[in-house]
């Protein structure tokens, strides 16, 4: 989970630069980089555990036979922690 945090602010960190930068090629580079690091590891966590968004349910690629958005716990019942 923190790995996905970590990418995620770096990815967000970026999209705030690169409003400024839109031609730093170094940026753009990283910016690619961490966001499908973030979408990788976000599938994993899916598929492991349960899903963070809507989105990870998609990414999984399972035929899907129930929504299972609400499967995993919630996070005042310690879910993420």
């Amino acid at each position: 989970m923190a790995k996905i945090d970590e990418a995620g602010f770096v990815v967000n960190d970026l999209t705030l630069y690169l409003d400024t930068h839109k031609e730093d090629e170094e940026a753009l580079r990283m910016f690619e980089e961490y966001a499908n690091r973030k979408v990788m590891l976000m599938k994993e966590f899916a598929e492991k555990f349960y899903p963070l968004s809507q989105n990870c349910m998609v990414l999984c690629g399972k035929e899907m036979k129930t929504f299972s958005w609400t499967d995993g716990p919630a996070p005042w019942e310690g879910a993420c922690i």
